[in-house]
């Protein structure tokens, strides 16, 4: 008769998403689909006992026979084995053998046949060595104790037709009391003897990661020696692979083998194959002494390969060590993550350097290399736009996952002098174990086909506006990347856009005389992530009432340019576009007549109009910074909640955008005048650069106010209270409502400054009576209505009006954030949702609209979608700047552009470790460590208690990142040489992983 199998599949995944037997986390297929394939030989009558969505299952698998365990959520598997056993009544007669699987493990088999060869004298239960692998320690484990041994139960059992009878009355007996129970347990009564099958290697849980990598591929060498000979898009080298059990006890045949197997001319290299390494057991990927340029001697040989050996941690009989002959003539090499590092998300990043060094890449020591991200998803039209070299590694890359049936892989490669791409290495990719399910990936997909249709939406000029299409952008104009992060939350993108960017930004630039963009937005939300768009932003800094052909070349040159040169995107009024009158207008009236885009009669009205615009902004700055001042003065009775929370909030947002963000957007436009006015004088000649930096240096800012108050602490002077009050709104974060003000944490915020805090002599900044002379002069000319002294009176109000405005509009903004937080948890809405809240719920009557139970229920709901989306806005990768809808699918990456590795926040005490300076954990514990490359010799940072880190350069392969995913650290790899030399040590630095930005505190206790 055919046996019969149980699958219990009652219980839900972890994490949000399909039953653990739908769930695809191979390329073969779904978890079902390796069971019932695993037990195909025996053809028995399957039974599958579900809870947690079990309609999903059944639609996919609709022959199987189905019990529902209505209890799912408060009972375990033993109560679903015996709801299946009640109905099979023909098990009472012994007749056929019962078979039992965990609806979350990998099979393969032949471990179903070796459960299936075992003596019927026992009931046969598949074990492995407890705690194998200790990367799983933090996963649950149940235990049988066999013959004295503790092992792991893996989930699968064979019960022989004989004691079918038994067991059954066994299970249906004590289900009441084992309700809750594992299957492990139930076996542990003693109802049945028990015969442990070993299954080592031979299974997988589906659930974890490293698991079902180990599973699917084996280790290094192996699994380069499966690959041999195998594939077309790349080679692998010629390879001999040992155990060390091999080369201790059979040491003259190994080397006699190695002379025999590999070429002799050509020197060798000796590697690393523990049974730890390639992420199965840590993410030790490049971990363990790997020797270059063996001589292929017996004399140099065999001491090689004792160094390798005697580099790993234990002794391990099964350990292994791969030797190779050495590659010369190095062209280009690098490696590919197959998948993300952090959220396993379908694209293909792939970083590589031009040269002949292969550990470049790895050791995070590149800054000229080459990083692609390809989705998994791209056409032959995105893949067009890659580099050739690219293109080929797509299908190498391609190629190698077919014949592993893995997907998650770390890829080595190289290419040669004779431009053949060569295979290096093929390793697991260690994917979090939340993001297993391969069918997930259709959410991103969909995603990115909504985003390309969108994007040739917009292609098109809206009316109102010139350019034959446009660029978007992370960092243009009012930098949203700097602001609120890439991946904002879904709440500081509602503030973000209310306060700036759906109507304040066109409004100051029509009130200061450019352009009407009034009623389109600046930014735009593609999947969660926030992109300005260019050509608005380039329309709104071109004067009002400029000729409609004039305004289109200008933009469209600047759109060209920027295509040109992505990294031009942060830099639109520098090198795009004059947005004001300065000294170095001539520099742009050369260039534009010489390409060909205006004519001389063109450029006067160009100047014309940024003049009188110019001139407007120096008169109007004094005025902002009293308005500014007259907001702060209401601030107290503004903060309090007199109102119903919709109606007050409602109020705060309209002053907080008409009086606040607005003054400030004039002022922070100031700002940049004065800034341009005095780059442009120092190119012009008439002032230096040191002299400029010292009129900055000498203004007063955020940073020396809240310092002089802290020291006005210290001494008495003023009270901490009083202190707190007046700085406390302040927040790294100054539209997230997950980051805490300094108001809630002032021992961590304030207390620190005060501690250090010594007041500074005002310094006095004068023209000397060159500069002062030489600019009178131009600026007569430049007719801007100042002179020498009235600039210096501009400079010193734009600059500290600016800061001064942010100061006092981001009080009602931290308010608002905290009574949102407050209405959100009144509301039940638990705190890692807080930041998926809706603005629009909140400002609208929504308690009179629905009542108060239907506004809580529509409440969570709606937060409850955007978490969700939130959560998918995590997996979508897109370039800083996109400038063709192509590149959702396939671009490359600006080297300047970080890496953030985990999802993870941090906030502490910056370290700057020079290179070859010596670490004690005292010094770095419980700070964010920065180092100039992502280097494996800084390993035992990881040892000493760090918070995150941060690296001048490397890419999301190099080792630092794989060691950070791996203990959980948020770190950013790469922030490139510029913004390294601007990291001050014991400087508060904080790195968000989720909404991939980092910040260093522009203020700090001036010594």
């Amino acid at each position: 008769m055919k046996p019969q199998l149980i699958i219990l599949g009652a219980g839900a995944p972890r994490e949000e998403g399909r039953p653990f037997g739908l769930q695809k986390v191979t390329l073969r297929g779904r978890v079902l689909d390796w069971q019932l394939d695993a037990f195909s030989a025996l053809a028995p009558e399957v039974c599958f006992v579900g809870g947690y969505d079990i309609h999903a299952v059944m639609q996919q698998f609709p022959r199987l026979t189905y019990h529902f365990n209505a209890d799912w959520q408060e009972t375990g598997p033993v109560a679903s084995l015996a709801l299946a056993l009640e109905s099979l009544d023909d098990l009472a007669e012994g007749r056929r053998d019962l078979y039992i699987a965990y609806a979350d493990i990998l099979l393969r088999p032949a471990l179903v046949r070796a459960l299936f060869d075992s003596n019927a004298d026992a009931c046969a239960v598949a074990v492995d060595d407890l705690r194998r692998d200790p990367a799983l320690a933090g996963h649950p484990t149940e235990t049988l104790t066999l013959d004295g041994c503790d092992y792991e139960f893996v989930g699968l059992a064979r019960v022989p037709a004989s004691f079918v009878p038994a067991f059954r009355k066994a299970v249906l007996q004590g289900a009441a009391a084992l309700r809750c129970a594992h299957l492990s347990r139930l076996l542990a009564e003693g109802a049945v003897p028990l015969r442990g099958v070993a299954a080592q290697d031979l299974w997988a849980h589906a659930e974890h990661g490293r698991s079902v990598a180990h599973f699917v591929l084996g280790s290094k060498a192996a699994t380069l020696a499966r690959l041999q000979h195998r594939l077309e898009r790349s080679r692998i080298l010629p390879l001999a692979y040992f155990t060390r059990q091999q080369w201790q006890t059979e040491r003259g045949e190994v080397l006699e083998r190695l002379t025999r197997e590999l070429p002799q001319q050509r020197a060798l290299i000796v590697r690393s194959s523990a049974t730890d390494e390639d992420g199965f057991q840590r993410a030790n990927a490049g971990r363990y002494h790997s020797e270059l340029d063996v001589g292929p001697a017996v004399a140099t040989l065999g001491p090689a390969i004792d160094r390798v050996f005697a580099s790993y941690d234990g002794h391990d009989e099964s350990d292994e060590v791969l030797v190779q002959p050495q590659l010369d003539g190095v062209k280009a090499s690098g490696v590919i993550f197959t998948r993300t590092l952090e959220t396993g998300a379908p694209w293909r990043v792939i970083h590589y350097s031009h040269g002949s060094d292969t550990t470049e890449i790895t050791a995070g020591a590149s800054r000229g290399g080459v990083k692609l991200v390809v989705s998994r998803f791209a056409d032959a039209q995105a893949l067009a736009r890659l580099p050739a070299l690219g293109r080929r590694l797509i299908e190498a890359v391609d190629e190698i996952e077919q014949r592993v049936c893995h997907d998650a892989l770390d890829i080595e490669f190289a290419l040669d002098a004779n431009d053949q791409l060569v295979t290096l290495q093929v390793r697991p990719l260690f994917v979090s174990d939340a993001h297993q399910d391969r069918d997930r990936d259709a959410e991103v997909a969909d995603c990115l086909r909504g985003l390309t249709r969108v994007l040739n939406d917009l292609a098109p000029p809206p009316a109102g506006q010139v350019g034959r299409e446009t660029v978007w952008s992370v960092m243009a104009d009012w930098n949203p990347a700097e602001i609120v992060g890439v991946t904002p939350g879904p709440l500081a993108l509602d503030l973000y856009r209310y306060l700036v960017t759906d109507g304040v930004w066109a409004e100051q630039r029509y009130q200061a005389g450019y352009r009407d963009l009034r009623g389109w937005p600046l930014m735009r939300s593609f999947c969660g992530q926030p992109f300005v768009d260019v050509r608005a932003s380039l329309n709104s800094f071109l004067p009002a009432g400029l000729p409609e052909a004039l305004a289109a070349r200008l933009v469209d040159h600047a759109i060209d340019r920027l295509r040109s040169d992505r990294a031009l995107h942060d830099k639109i009024e520098f090198e795009l576009l004059p947005t004001c009158f300065d000294f170095g207008f001539a520099d742009w009236h050369a260039h534009y007549t010489q390409n060909g885009i205006t004519d001389v009669s063109e450029m006067i009205q160009l100047q014309d109009g940024l003049r009188c615009i110019t001139r407007g902004i120096l008169a109007q700055a004094e005025d902002q910074l009293i308005a500014a001042r007259a907001l702060e003065a209401r601030c107290v009775d503004l903060e309090r909640v007199t109102l119903p929370f919709p109606d007050w909030l409602r109020r705060t947002l309209v002053v907080c955008s008409r009086e606040g963000t607005l003054v400030f957007a004039h002022l922070a436009r100031a700002g940049f005048v004065a800034a341009a006015l005095l780059r442009s004088a120092v190119r012009a000649g008439l002032l230096t650069e040191e002299r400029r930096a010292a009129l900055m240096e000498s203004l007063p800012g955020l940073g020396l106010m809240l310092t002089d108050a802290a020291a006005a602490v210290r001494e008495g002077r003023m009270t901490r209270t009083s202190f707190i009050g007046r700085f406390g709104h302040l927040r790294p974060g100054t539209y997230d409502i997950n980051t805490p003000a300094y108001r809630d944490r002032p021992e961590a915020y304030l207390d620190p400054i005060i501690a250090t805090a010594h007041p500074r002599a005002a310094t006095l900044f004068e023209w000397t009576g060159y500069e002062r002379t030489a600019l009178d002069s131009a600026l007569a000319v430049l007719k801007l209505g100042v002179d020498a002294e009235g600039l210096l009176r501009f400079v010193r109000v734009a600059v500290e009006g600016r800061e001064y405005s942010k100061f006092v509009f981001t009080r009602l903004l931290s308010v608002a954030l905290d009574n949102f937080a407050a209405q959100g948890r009144a509301a039940g809405i638990s705190a890692d949702r807080l930041t998926c809240m809706p603005l629009d719920f909140w400002l609208t009557q929504s308690v009179l609209a629905w009542g108060e139970e239907g506004a809580r229920a529509e409440l969570a709901e709606r937060t409850e979608r955007r978490h969700r989306g939130h959560a998918l806005t995590g997996r979508i990768l897109l370039p800083p700047v996109l400038a063709h809808a192509d590149e959702v699918y396939a671009f490359a990456v600006p080297q300047s552009e970080p890496n953030f590795i985990t999802q993870r926040r941090a906030r502490a005490p910056l370290r700057v470790i020079a290179p070859g300076a010596a670490v004690s954990r005292e010094a770095v514990a419980g700070c964010v460590v920065a180092i100039s490359n992502a280097d494996p010799g800084f390993d035992f940072l990881f040892a000493l208690d760090i918070r995150g880190l941060v690296t001048a350069f490397g890419g999301p392969n190099s080792h630092m990142a794989i060691r950070a995913s791996e203990f959980a650290i948020p770190a950013v790899i790469g922030i490139g040489e510029q913004a390294f030399t601007q990291l001050r040590d014991g400087a508060i630095i904080e790195l968000d992983g989720q909404q991939r930005l980092w910040r260093q505190e522009n203020w700090k206790c001036v010594p």
